[in-house]
């Protein structure tokens, strides 16, 4: 049985259904564990979240209106004000997807030591493919598509691959610089901490959430198919405004409960040494120097929030 487009776009709208719906749920849970944390809402990376999930809301909207009016009730009266729909996703996409890029450059510049260097060419590439974005939504509303189509798409094409490919390379390169800072710390470490499957586990939820990989899994798998011109690319274009959303939110997550790799790291470095008899604050002292640890890649803040729980965790452990 082959699917027709219709059948598409109607298969993906229902899993971008259910992605919103798993994403509504974070974002919740998210909101909840900040307040109970006592985290605020006026810090960087929550301002982020928040509207982000706004604009991924905003674009579940217009998906759902656009495949309603194109596939449940077709008609020519329809074709404008579906077209317009279709341009205003685009844009807010496009926006979508220049935000969750610089969440994670964020996260890259705090892990990093608020290094510029190492954003400089990412962050350059985000704006080059936000330009892109805006540009595909002109020509997806240009009055040439009635005049002279194949030229239009003959320009309509490229730019979408291009945008596209570029929006992959900054995910890619996003994803890289952070997996290896988080081995880089690891190895670090190892000499103190030890190896077992328990840290292993930590380093692979690590490089998973925090590196964004989820975000380029389903972005490589979108732009592999927008290139070929496969039929498939109906189902995934809905999924992938709510996975730019998503993997945001589950980094805030760890990031509230004091999770991620960097944080987890410090707080059992501190209780090793308290355990051992060291000062709670001396972890990024003499021990932790003749174990080949950099304080600068150890104490690391996040979100402008300097790790006061690492302390605490001390102090109960001393």
């Amino acid at each position: 049985m082959t699917l027709t487009s219709q059948d598409l776009n109607v298969l993906g709208a229902m899993l971008e259904c259910i992605f919103y719906g798993a994403y509504v749920v974070l974002f919740i849970l998210s909101l909840a564990l900040q307040r109970r944390n006592n985290r605020g809402f006026g810090r960087p990376l929550t301002l982020a979240h928040i509207l982000l999930f706004g604009l991924c809301t905003l674009c579940f909207c217009l998906d759902i209106s656009t495949d309603y009016l194109i596939d449940v009730v077709p008609d020519v009266k329809n074709l404008d004000t579906s077209n317009k729909l279709d341009m205003s996703s685009i844009v807010v996409f496009a926006v979508i997807d220049y935000l969750a890029q610089m969440t994670l450059l964020y996260r890259c510049w705090i892990v990093w030591g608020r290094r510029w260097a190492i954003v400089a060419i990412p962050g350059f590439l985000a704006l080059v493919t936000l330009g892109g974005g805006f540009a595909i939504a002109a020509l997806d509303n240009s009055p040439l598509w009635k005049t002279d189509v194949e030229g239009t798409y003959r320009i309509y094409r490229p730019i979408g691959i291009t945008t596209n490919a570029i929006s992959l390379v900054v995910n890619a390169l996003t994803t890289l610089i952070i997996v290896t800072k988080i081995f880089v710390t690891s190895r670090e470490v190892r000499p103190v901490l030890g190896s077992n499957s328990d840290r292993s586990f930590r380093i692979a939820t690590a490089i998973l959430i925090e590196s964004g990989l989820l975000t380029f899994a389903f972005q490589l798998v979108y732009v592999v198919l927008f290139s070929i011109q496969h039929s498939a690319v109906h189902i995934i274009s809905g999924l992938i405004s709510q996975i730019y959303g998503i993997t945001p939110t589950l980094l805030n997550i760890r990031v509230v409960m004091g999770s991620t790799y960097d944080k987890t790291t410090e707080k059992m470095l501190s209780l090793r040494f308290a355990h051992s008899g060291g000062a709670a604050t001396r972890t990024t002292g003499p021990s932790m120097s003749a174990a080949g640890i950099q304080s600068r890649d150890i104490n690391v803040e996040f979100d402008g929030v300097p790790n006061n729980e690492l302390e605490r965790a001390a102090d109960d452990a001393a």
